[in-house]
Order: structure tokens, then sequence, then C-alpha cells
């Protein structure tokens, strides 16, 4: 199969959607000497594991603190260690690609991440104080890096051919809004869904390619228009040297995504 230079970089921005900390409670003191905000007679604070992550080989964790009947403030702090691509099967088959070469490349991809959400929470129903149905509006800081040690064969028109290797870093900012509900399954043990969220924002990526060889002349033009092309609506600026592409780009509006989950909690 023959790679391009964008073919390649596109790639690794198609893993990135195939994949797209402990907190102390700050306001309980202050809470306490303000008579006008009615406090309920059990606790109020809930530590949770979001439970679907895991299976992402992603740790994600909320602390959720009612600091109203119907309002509750959280944090949740996600993180990914090192590794393959998660769920790698199902990213290969959604490709639609068989091409043994491209499995092997998709396979060599090491991918970590980590992701901070804050999110206001209301509840309307009569329970509150963390119960019931809630409407909240979240902001999310997502950091991915992924890099591939595996050289790629690129070919060009005329007929050279460059081996590169890749790497990556993506930082990605976005607003989002979200359903969910959350249950008392004994006096400690809730469960929290949720049901379903969508998020906006942008992004700002670079990425970097290291050829086996410096290249040629003919080379680097070829990569420089391919990079001009298929790169200039993303705000791109880009470095390109005969011992390296380094390719910045930033867009609005084209980080998007859901967002949903399980989590266990427990309140205290």
């Amino acid at each position: 199969m023959r790679y391009n230079f964008h073919y390649l970089f596109s790639l690794m921005f198609m893993v990135t959607l195939g994949v797209n900390a402990q907190v102390t409670d700050p306001v309980p003191s202050a809470l306490d000497s303000i008579r006008v905000i009615p406090r309920p007679k059990t606790a109020v604070n809930f530590l949770k594991l979001n439970l679907p992550g895991l299976a992402l080989r992603q740790f994600h964790v909320q602390y959720e603190v009612a600091v109203r009947k119907k309002v509750s403030l959280a944090l949740g702090v996600r993180f990914m260690p090192q590794g393959e691509v998660p769920i790698i099967n199902t990213v290969e088959q959604l490709s639609g690609i068989d091409d043994p070469e491209f499995i092997k490349i998709l396979r060599s991809v090491q991918i970590n991440n980590y992701a901070v959400t804050p999110e206001l929470r209301f509840y309307p129903g009569k329970k509150g104080y963390g119960r019931g149905f809630y409407i909240a509006p979240y902001y999310r800081y997502l950091s991915i890096d992924l890099k591939s040690d595996l050289p790629v064969e690129i070919s060009f028109d005329d007929d050279s051919k460059n081996q590169i290797t890749v790497s990556g870093n993506i930082n990605i900012h976005n607003i989002g809004l979200m359903i969910g509900a959350q249950w008392m399954l004994s006096k400690r043990i809730a469960l929290d869904w949720w049901i379903i969220g969508a998020q906006a924002g942008f992004h700002q990526a670079e990425l970097t390619g290291l050829p086996k060889t410096n290249f040629t002349d003919y080379q680097l033009k070829a990569i420089r228009d391919d990079i001009q092309v298929n790169f200039n609506n993303l705000g791109q600026t880009s470095i390109i040297t005969a011992e390296k592409v380094k390719v910045n780009t930033n867009a609005f509006i084209a980080a998007t995504g859901l967002r949903t989950g399980l989590c266990l909690g427990f309140r205290f």
C-alpha cells in the first residue's frame, strides 16, 4: 500500500479519535457559617469511579459536592497510561482497511492521555443534594500524546522512497452539556449515570515526522505541496527541513464528541 505524508498524519489524527486525582473539599467550612443555605441531614460529598472507562485502560474519578439543595460542583480527572490504541480490533474494523501494512502501523502506535473536567450540576427534582435527574454544563481539557517507533515507508512521484517515524501531541478544549441521573443504592453507595453529553471546541496539535535519511530536494517540495493542500484549513504553521517535518495546527469547532459513562460512588 502506498502512503503519502498527508495520509500518514491523517492516520495519527484518526487514532486519537478512536480514543476523543484526588480532590479535597474546599467548601464545607465556609458553608457551615452560612445559615441561609439549608444543610442536608446526610452527607453531600461523592467520590466516584467511571466503570466503562476501565475497559479502555482509562482511570476516571470524579469528586462532587452539593453546595445547595439543587446545585452541585464536580471535578473529574481521567488518565490513560501509555499503551496500544484501546479496542484496537474495533478500530481496525471501523477503518475498513484490511491491508497488512496498515494494520502493522496501527498496532505500533503508543498512546496516552489525561483529561480534567469541571462541571456544574443542576438537580431540578424534589430530592436534591446529588440525587435524581440533573443537567450539567461542563468544560473539558484533554491532552493526547502518541508515537510510533515503527518506520513508515513514504513513496514519492519520482519513484524515490524514505522512511519516517511519527510522534505527536494534541490539546483539546471543549465546552459541553450533559444530562444524567444519580441514585443512592444504599446509605453510602451511589450510582451516577452520565446518560449523554455533547461537546465542541478547538484543538491545538503538533505532529512531527523524522526521516531515516535526510529528505532530498524533490521530497521536500512534494511534502510542502502536500501539507499546503491538505492542512491549509487548519490554521497550520510548519517547519520543513531535510532532517524533520513539524506541523502545528489550530482548529476551532473541530474537536467534537459525545460523553457517557456509568459511575459507582461513595457518599461521605
